[in-house]
Protein backbone atom coordinates (compact mmCIF):
# COMPACT_ATOMS: atom_id res chain seq x y z
CA UNK A 1 0.00 0.00 0.00
CA UNK A 2 1.61 3.64 -0.74
CA UNK A 3 0.04 6.71 -0.20
CA UNK A 4 -0.85 9.95 -2.28
CA UNK A 5 -2.01 13.40 -1.81
CA UNK A 6 -4.80 14.72 -4.09
CA UNK A 7 -6.28 17.99 -4.65
CA UNK A 8 -9.65 19.26 -6.11
CA UNK A 9 -9.65 22.52 -7.84
CA UNK A 10 -11.63 24.56 -10.08
CA UNK A 11 -9.89 25.77 -12.84
CA UNK A 12 -10.57 27.42 -15.87
CA UNK A 13 -8.29 26.91 -19.17
CA UNK A 14 -7.35 29.97 -21.13
CA UNK A 15 -7.77 30.78 -24.57
CA UNK A 16 -5.39 31.01 -27.42
CA UNK A 17 -5.64 34.62 -26.98
CA UNK A 18 -4.82 34.55 -23.59
CA UNK A 19 -1.61 32.75 -24.01
CA UNK A 20 -3.49 29.35 -23.26
CA UNK A 21 -3.09 26.08 -25.85
CA UNK A 22 -4.00 26.29 -29.43
CA UNK A 23 -5.95 22.71 -29.15
CA UNK A 24 -6.95 21.56 -25.43
CA UNK A 25 -6.70 18.14 -26.00
CA UNK A 26 -5.26 16.50 -23.02
CA UNK A 27 -6.40 13.82 -21.67
CA UNK A 28 -7.86 15.03 -17.77
CA UNK A 29 -8.08 11.49 -16.43
CA UNK A 30 -5.56 8.50 -15.73
CA UNK A 31 -2.33 10.77 -14.56
CA UNK A 32 -1.11 11.03 -18.04
CA UNK A 33 -1.30 15.07 -18.13
CA UNK A 34 1.57 16.70 -15.65
CA UNK A 35 2.14 19.68 -15.75
CA UNK A 36 2.98 21.85 -12.97
CA UNK A 37 1.15 24.06 -10.74
CA UNK A 38 2.61 27.48 -9.56
CA UNK A 39 0.87 28.87 -6.11
CA UNK A 40 -0.10 32.45 -6.44
CA UNK A 41 -2.18 34.97 -8.02
CA UNK A 42 -4.33 33.83 -10.60
CA UNK A 43 -4.03 36.66 -13.06
CA UNK A 44 -0.69 36.11 -13.55
CA UNK A 45 -0.14 35.67 -17.58
CA UNK A 46 3.86 35.90 -17.40
CA UNK A 47 6.67 33.17 -15.59
CA UNK A 48 8.57 34.98 -13.14
CA UNK A 49 12.31 34.61 -14.64
CA UNK A 50 15.59 36.55 -13.06
CA UNK A 51 19.01 36.58 -14.40
CA UNK A 52 20.33 34.44 -17.29
CA UNK A 53 16.63 33.26 -17.74
CA UNK A 54 16.32 31.32 -14.45
CA UNK A 55 12.30 31.23 -13.28
CA UNK A 56 11.77 31.99 -10.21
CA UNK A 57 8.95 30.58 -9.11
CA UNK A 58 8.03 27.24 -7.36
CA UNK A 59 6.62 24.40 -9.45
CA UNK A 60 5.05 21.79 -8.58
CA UNK A 61 4.24 18.74 -10.62
CA UNK A 62 0.81 17.27 -10.94
CA UNK A 63 -1.09 14.62 -12.40
CA UNK A 64 -4.52 14.95 -13.51
CA UNK A 65 -6.80 12.19 -12.03
CA UNK A 66 -9.94 13.06 -13.13
CA UNK A 67 -11.43 15.92 -15.28
CA UNK A 68 -14.08 16.73 -18.13
CA UNK A 69 -13.47 14.94 -21.44
CA UNK A 70 -13.53 17.82 -23.16
CA UNK A 71 -12.38 20.99 -22.33
CA UNK A 72 -13.08 24.85 -23.57
CA UNK A 73 -11.68 27.91 -22.89
CA UNK A 74 -12.81 30.10 -20.30
CA UNK A 75 -15.00 27.51 -18.76
CA UNK A 76 -14.67 26.35 -15.04
CA UNK A 77 -13.95 22.75 -14.64
CA UNK A 78 -14.13 20.77 -11.63
CA UNK A 79 -10.80 18.57 -11.48
CA UNK A 80 -8.90 16.32 -9.33
CA UNK A 81 -4.74 15.94 -9.62
CA UNK A 82 -1.94 14.13 -7.57
CA UNK A 83 0.64 15.62 -6.45
CA UNK A 84 3.36 13.85 -8.03
CA UNK A 85 6.52 14.05 -5.65
CA UNK A 86 4.47 14.69 -2.23
CA UNK A 87 5.56 14.68 0.63
CA UNK A 88 8.00 16.96 -0.61
CA UNK A 89 7.56 20.21 1.31
CA UNK A 90 7.29 22.04 -2.43
CA UNK A 91 3.46 21.16 -1.62
CA UNK A 92 3.13 22.58 1.79
CA UNK A 93 1.48 25.49 0.55
CA UNK A 94 -1.15 23.58 -1.88
CA UNK A 95 -4.22 23.73 0.27
CA UNK A 96 -7.59 24.36 0.33
CA UNK A 97 -8.26 28.20 -0.42
CA UNK A 98 -4.88 29.05 -2.41
CA UNK A 99 -4.88 29.74 -5.68
CA UNK A 100 -2.36 28.84 -8.62
CA UNK A 101 -1.72 29.28 -12.52
CA UNK A 102 -0.86 25.97 -14.73
CA UNK A 103 2.03 26.06 -16.38
CA UNK A 104 3.66 24.25 -19.36
CA UNK A 105 6.94 25.37 -19.34
CA UNK A 106 6.82 29.01 -18.68
CA UNK A 107 3.37 28.71 -20.65
CA UNK A 108 0.64 29.89 -18.30
CA UNK A 109 -2.11 27.86 -19.81
CA UNK A 110 -5.03 28.49 -16.76
CA UNK A 111 -5.73 29.29 -13.30
CA UNK A 112 -7.59 28.21 -10.55
CA UNK A 113 -8.33 27.53 -6.33
CA UNK A 114 -8.12 24.61 -4.59
CA UNK A 115 -11.29 23.55 -3.08
CA UNK A 116 -9.88 20.46 -1.02
CA UNK A 117 -6.92 18.17 -0.36
CA UNK A 118 -6.55 14.88 0.96
CA UNK A 119 -4.28 11.78 1.57
CA UNK A 120 -5.24 8.41 -0.04
CA UNK A 121 -4.38 4.99 -0.03
CA UNK A 122 -3.64 3.21 -2.67
CA UNK A 123 -2.92 -0.38 -3.52
CA UNK A 124 0.62 -1.27 -4.55
CA UNK A 125 0.91 -3.80 -7.06
CA UNK A 126 2.73 -7.39 -6.53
Amino acid sequence: MANRAVIEANLTFLSPHEGGRTHLNMKLKGLSYRPHIVIGDPNQREAIVGPGNVGLETYCGVAFADGPDHIEPNVVYTVRMVLMYWPHEIYDPVVAGATFTLREGPNILGFGSITRRWVEIVPTGT
